[in-house]
């Protein structure tokens, strides 16, 4: 069970989920690149044998930082329930966040072009009393904000629907 699981008030539902998007794992990819570039360069300029270990330096390093990308994606979890929204990211610091969806004031949905073109982006969200959270490299941002936004207003028409039956009762 996730921390999503272990979050949920009796009755609650999630709705619908994401998660963070895979465009996190290009800068150590593209890191390894650059070094092994500069390396290879050195090495074909010195041609001095004892650069052999250089190169194995860098991939096992890419690897790790590779992995460690991978398990910070993995362990991130993004969902909306019937009642809020609930967000964890990290791994050993934890940041959590549970927002009850009357609480909301905004959400916002930030994306620059390699965003749109892969669906990833920044997340916004704004609280009663100014809170504001900011979550970037989600993937699929403004699918979930669409379905926090549907999610509140079908509450706002129910409670609103309920106050008005009460009153004709009354």
């Amino acid at each position: 069970m996730g921390y999503i699981e272990d979050n949920l008030v009796p009755g609650e539902e999630v709705v619908t989920r994401t998660h963070l998007h895979w465009i996190i794992l290009i800068k150590p990819v593209l890191l390894t690149a650059a070094v092994m570039a500069v390396i290879g360069i050195i090495v074909s300029i010195w041609q001095n044998n004892s650069w052999f270990w250089l190169p194995l330096l860098v991939i096992v390093g890419a690897l790790v930082a590779g992995l460690i990308g991978y398990w910070v994606v993995q362990s991130s979890e993004f969902a909306l329930t019937d009642k809020r929204v609930l967000i964890k990211v990290g791994i050993i610091e934890r940041k959590s966040v549970e927002l009850i969806l009357n609480k909301i004031e905004a959400i916002r949905v930030d994306q620059s072009i390699p965003g749109r073109m892969l669906n990833f982006g920044s997340l916004d969200i704004t609280g009663t009393g100014g809170t504001r959270e900011i979550f970037a490299n989600i993937a699929r941002p403004v699918e979930f904000r669409n379905r926090v936004q549907a999610q509140i207003a079908q509450g706002d028409s129910y409670r609103q629907g309920g106050q008005g039956m009460a009153a004709e009762q009354a």
